[in-house]
């Protein structure tokens, strides 16, 4: 009976060593099968228009094999391959407007040249190994910080406009203001300059306009620039364009008005030939009879 009981004690202790055995071949099975690459990238970079952006990313681990970057879909999947690059000595690391900045690890950053509206969006990093993989999603987002604001002057209908103008993106907000009053009554027009926003906006003043300090600011998220009227400046900046304008209404006055004299002289000419023509043939006609007559 003991003997039986001692058995059965081994067979256990036998098994609890093969479950033991069998737990550690499972482990090590799976930690081999993880990747043998550690990919490093910012979550969030922001290009600038027409600037060089750097995608910053590192790895860690054997030598990559091939880099893919993909421009992600808004809903997350997986939309078009803008790069694709491997370690053969013929690849040249250049595609399109996206290159490698170094063409060895563990640097492995991708720079996208003269940045436009269309690569704002998230990004799948991906390198691939003989022994692994890793990936990382990068969000670019496009920006083009706005110009100036700058101020002019217009005259209309016998009324003083001043005109703030803007360019930039994505799409801010134009404000006016004074020391003593933020509630002003403007307008604000918008267009497109191809991706960019051109914002103007116009606000109506009185005869004592240069005494008060007008100030146009243009804001977006939570930053805003701004531009105090100068008197001085606004009045060389309007004047100069009316007189241009004025010059170059002149001279095309003037050339259409050439342009209509050389039309008359050259159509009264005409006129004259023919009639001087039908004249002399009229003559010739004349004498040929008399001349059969005698």
């Amino acid at each position: 009976m003991a003997g039986q009981e001692e058995c059965e004690v081994n067979q256990m202790t036998e098994m609890g060593l093969c479950l033991n055995f069998f737990y550690l071949i499972m482990y090590l099975s799976m930690h081999y099968a993880e990747p043998f690459v550690k990919l490093n990238c910012v979550e969030s970079v922001t290009g600038i228009f027409n600037e060089d952006t750097v995608l910053p990313c590192s790895m860690e681990g054997a030598g990559m094999k091939i880099l893919t970057l993909t421009k992600l879909n808004e809903d997350g999947s997986n939309g078009k391959i803008v790069f694709k690059s491997n370690s053969s000595a013929s690849d040249s690391g250049v595609q399109g407007r996206i290159k490698l900045r170094h063409q060895d690890p563990p640097d492995v950053s991708l720079i996208i040249q003269k940045i436009q509206a269309s690569d704002n969006g998230k990004y799948q990093y991906l390198v691939e190994t003989d022994h692994g993989y890793d990936y990382k999603i990068i969000n670019l987002i496009f920006r083009a910080p706005y110009t100036g604001p700058h101020i002019s002057k217009k005259e209309e209908n016998g009324r003083t406009f001043l005109v703030c103008t803007t360019v930039g993106y994505p799409l801010a907000q134009l404000y006016w203001k004074t020391d003593k009053e933020t509630n002003l009554n403007y307008s604000v027009d918008i267009t497109r300059l191809g991706v960019l926003y051109n914002i103007t906006s116009c606000i109506p003043v009185v005869y004592d306009w240069c005494s008060v300090n007008y100030i146009c600011s243009v804001c977006i998220e939570n930053g805003c620039i701004s531009k105090e009227l100068d008197c001085l400046k606004v009045e060389a900046i309007s004047e100069q364009p009316l007189d241009d304008n004025r010059t170059r209404v002149g001279v095309l006055l003037c050339l259409g008005f050439l342009m209509l004299l050389c039309t008359a002289a050259f159509y009264c000419r005409k006129q004259f030939s023919k009639a001087y023509t039908r004249k002399q043939s009229a003559s010739a006609l004349v004498y040929f009879v008399d001349g059969e007559e005698n």
